[in-house]
C-alpha cells in the first residue's frame, strides 16, 4: 500500500491515515495509499461510521471535492459543504437549468447548463449504483474507479456528474451569500487540523511510523493512535468543562471568557515520552486536581495576570 508522495513524505514513501473528525473527536479512520485521491473515500468513511456521533454536515478542503461527492452524500441524507478557495466571476462551479446567455451581465455567470435529458436517460443505471452503495455491495472508491476507467464519455458517469452539478451550484451560491456558513466551515477544518497535529505528535514517538507489516496490523496501529488521541481530548474536555461549570456558579466572567478560548486538543501539559505504569493500586483523584486548577486560576485573575 505504501507509495511515494511529495505532498506527504517528500522523497520518501508511506501511507495516509484518512480520518473523519466531528468537532474535535475522530469518529472514524481508514488507511489509504498516498497515491489515492482522498475524495474517493469520503462517502465510505461517513456511511460506514458506527459511532453514536452522526453529523448532518460534512466538510473538507478542495481535496475532498470530486464530481460525485455532492450527490452521493445527499443520497444518505448528509449535506456536503466543502471550503471553496477561489470563486471567479465566471465560476467553474455554478451551473443553471437555463441557457448561460440569460445571465450575461450578472455578477456571477454560470459556466454551463444542466443536461436534464441525460439524467433521465441514465436513471435506471444511476439507481443501480445507488442501491449497490446503500446495500454495501461495493464502495465509492470502486464505483469511481470503474466508471472512470471505461471512458471519459461514459454516459452513467456523465449523468452522475450532472446531478452533482445541481447540488454543487446550490452550495457555492450559499457559500457566497452566507458568512456564517463560511466561518463554520473554516472552524471545522481548523479543528480537523488540530487533531492531525495531535495524532502526528503521538505517531512521532515511534518515529512517525505505523507498527506492522500487513494491512490488518497497520489498521490496528492506526486505531490505537486514534484511541489515545480521543482519550487525551476527553481528558482535556472533562477538566475544562468542570472548571467552566465551577466558575460559572461563581460568576467569574473573566475566567469564563478565558476558558472559551482554550482548546481540548492540547498536549503541552502531557509527557508523551514518559514511562507509564498501568495499575489500579493508586487512582488519580481528578476532583482534587480540578479543585486545585480552579483555585490557581482564581488567584491568577485576581492578581491581574
Amino acid at each position: 500500500m505504501a507509495r511515494f508522495s511529495t505532498k506527504y513524505f517528500g522523497l520518501c514513501s508511506g501511507l495516509v491515515s484518512y480520518s473523519m473528525i466531528a468537532n474535535h473527536v475522530c469518529v472514524n479512520t481508514k488507511i489509504i495509499g498516498a497515491n489515492e485521491h482522498e475524495s474517493h473515500y469520503l462517502f465510505d468513511i461517513i456511511f460506514n461510521n458506527t459511532c453514536d456521533i452522526d453529523p448532518d454536515y460534512a466538510s473538507g478542503d478542495t481535496h475532498s471535492i470530486n464530481r460525485v461527492n455532492f450527490i452521493l452524500l445527499h443520497l444518505i441524507g448528509k449535506k456536503f459543504v466543502p471550503y471553496i478557495k477561489n470563486i471567479s466571476k465566471k465560476s467553474t462551479t455554478i451551473y443553471s437549468f437555463g441557457d448561460s446567455a440569460l445571465y450575461e451581465g450578472s455578477l456571477i455567470v454560470p459556466q454551463g447548463k444542466i443536461d436534464t435529458k441525460l439524467i433521465l436517460e441514465e436513471e435506471d443505471n444511476i439507481k443501480r449504483i445507488f442501491a449497490s452503495l446503500l446495500l454495501k455491495g461495493t464502495t465509492q472508491s470502486v464505483v469511481v474507479r470503474k466508471l472512470s476507467s471505461y471512458t471519459r464519455n461514459n454516459k452513467t458517469l456523465r449523468a452522475l456528474r450532472e446531478l452533482d452539478k445541481i447540488l454543487m451550484s446550490i452550495h457555492v451560491l450559499r457559500f457566497i451569500d452566507d458568512p456564517l456558513l463560511r466561518r463554520c466551515i473554516r472552524t471545522a477544518l481548523n479543528r480537523g487540523e488540530a487533531y492531525h497535529q495531535l495524532s502526528g505528535k503521538i505517531m512521532s514517538i515511534n518515529g512517525s511510523k505505523l507498527r506492522g507489516t500487513t494491512e490488518l496490523e497497520l489498521q490496528i496501529a492506526n486505531e490505537c493512535c486514534r484511541l489515545i488521541a480521543n482519550i487525551i481530548i476527553y481528558y482535556n474536555t472533562f477538566i475544562l468543562s468542570r472548571i467552566y461549570e465551577d466558575h460559572e456558579k461563581l460568576g467569574d466572567t473573566a475566567i469564563l471568557e478565558f476558558l472559551k478560548k482554550r482548546s481540548s486538543v492540547a498536549w503541552r501539559h502531557l509527557n508523551m515520552n514518559g514511562r507509564y505504569e498501568f495499575s489500579t493500586a493508586e487512582e488519580i483523584n481528578i476532583e482534587v486536581m480540578i479543585a486545585n486548577l480552579v483555585f490557581k486560576n482564581a488567584e491568577k485573575f485576581e492578581g491581574g495576570d
